[in-house]
């Protein structure tokens, strides 16, 4: 029997803070004896004796039943129907910082140890509880950061990722069930119909998996924020636009032109959208090596971004610089950001006539002029990626999404083995190497090292 199998484990689940209310969770086969051993009913309802009602009473130092440490609320729910399909006791305190970490410091005296990160959760998977989309779920709706995200994430903590690849999974088993079947067994089976195994695997394994990649760009936002590249010239306002959205002084501004060489991220909350803002070295002719890498370097964030902003200063005529960049970012989303309009002498007019169909963004980072119109724009920038995702439409991580493209690569050779004839005993390897991308997504096939990783990014207590 492994130490898994017999350790009882503890830890605080609510966040670290001052609250209302505090939670510690006990989980394991000890878990019953523990409670019978702090807890002090303030009536005749023992929690252990009604599972799944909670029950009032008081915690106290098993080595005296007068040292009353918390008047809590306690509930007991056994095996094998709770979270992590073990005996599980939920203790409820008083919110603050001292008493739960006074309640734990008691119960780590006893046989029992503190949980590790996820590993609540991580047993759930263990003990078939829920399948690894569904724990990795659990993060997601911790951390989302909107309404659409949330909604992914609970649709997929119900199963609705895993039955998508659970699907797949059955429909690509069932095709190298043929294959199989007329390696073995030729003599006893029918010649394989080649074209209508391509057809299926077109539909039933390439198509559903393209869908699914097809949401990379949307996962990321949804999880992670619209990350915004604000590129332009030397001194067209880049870091004092960075400033403006952080509400500080963040990035150095001067009117030395180049002084931004390196890449400055922040992330911010705009009216409940999170945004990766980046700060980038102004492009322009330069012999200096240092800027000359932070100029490639803005070349790359550009590519990676998910929206770029353009800025220009009005108070210099469009030159190629501008025109390079518009060429740089003009087949991905962009706004165009017309800067220092507060100023008298400008060109605005010859901007708008070189930007005809673009309605740049008349803006000042000294007045402010045009902030509501920028963020409006990102707004709906961040919609057109949200829109991507239907309602009822399962959201793949990014651990997901690397599996799915190994599982299309698959079916794709797979494909290729098939059209050009060269042998089935080829394309069923291909579909082999499907069947293992994909069971790594629902964790029927998963290595420890794995596990560990993915857990290891839950708080302690989930």
């Amino acid at each position: 029997m492994s130490k898994f199998d017999i350790d009882t484990i503890a830890a605080i689940s609510t966040p670290p803070g001052t609250g209302g209310v505090g939670i510690i969770k006990i989980s394991g086969p000890g878990a019953f004896l523990i409670i019978k051993k702090v807890f002090m009913p303030s009536s005749n309802k023992k929690p252990w004796q009604h599972p799944r009602r909670m029950c009032h009473g008081f915690f106290c130092n098993p080595d005296s039943s007068t040292d009353r440490i918390d008047e809590v609320l306690c509930v007991c729910m056994p095996c094998p129907s709770s979270y992590t399909g073990e005996d599980v006791a939920e203790i409820q305190s008083h919110g603050g910082v001292f008493v739960l970490n006074q309640i734990l410091d008691v119960l780590l005296t006893m046989d029992i140890r503190m949980a590790q990160p996820g590993e609540f959760s991580k047993r759930a998977f263990l003990n078939g509880r829920i399948d690894l989309t569904r724990a990795e779920a659990v993060i997601d709706i911790i951390n989302a950061s909107s309404k659409k995200a949330l909604s992914a994430a609970q649709l997929n903590l119900n199963g609705g990722l895993r039955d998508e690849i659970n699907r797949i999974i059955r429909d690509t088993t069932g095709i190298a069930a043929i294959f199989e079947a007329a390696i073995d067994f030729p003599e006893e089976m029918d010649e394989v119909d080649i074209d209508s195994i391509i057809s299926r695997i077109e539909s039933q394994i390439k198509a559903p998996l393209e869908k699914l990649f097809f949401l990379k760009k949307t996962s990321e936002v949804l999880r992670y924020g619209l990350k915004i590249v604000i590129a332009g010239r030397p001194n067209v306002g880049k870091s004092s636009l960075l400033n403006l959205f952080m509400g500080r002084d963040r990035a150095i501004v001067t009117d030395i032109p180049g002084t931004t060489r390196d890449i400055i991220a922040e992330t911010i909350n705009l009216e409940g959208l999170t945004l990766q803002l980046i700060d980038t070295a102004g492009i322009r002719d330069s012999n200096n090596k240092i800027e000359l890498a932070g100029i490639e370097l803005t070349y790359e964030m550009i590519d990676l971004s998910h929206l770029c902003i353009l800025m220009m200063d009005v108070t210099e005529p469009p030159g190629d610089d501008e025109r390079e960049l518009f060429l740089r970012i003009k087949n991905k989303p962009y706004i165009l950001l017309l800067n220092k309009i507060d100023l008298q002498s400008n060109y605005i007019d010859d901007y708008l006539k070189l930007f005809t169909k673009d309605r740049p963004v008349l803006f000042s980072t000294k007045t402010m002029a045009g902030f509501s119109e920028l963020s409006s724009k990102i707004k709906m920038a961040f919609d057109s990626y949200d829109h991507d995702c239907e309602d009822n439409q399962a959201l793949p991580n990014i651990r997901h999404l690397s599996l799915i493209e190994e599982a299309m690569d698959a079916g794709k050779a797979a494909l290729c083995t098939l059209k050009n004839n060269t042998g089935i005993e080829l394309a069923s390897d291909d579909l082999k190497h499907v069947l293992i991308s994909l069971g790594q997504i629902t964790g029927t096939i998963i290595s420890d090292d794995i596990l560990d990783r993915i857990f290891s990014d839950f708080c302690i207590g989930k």
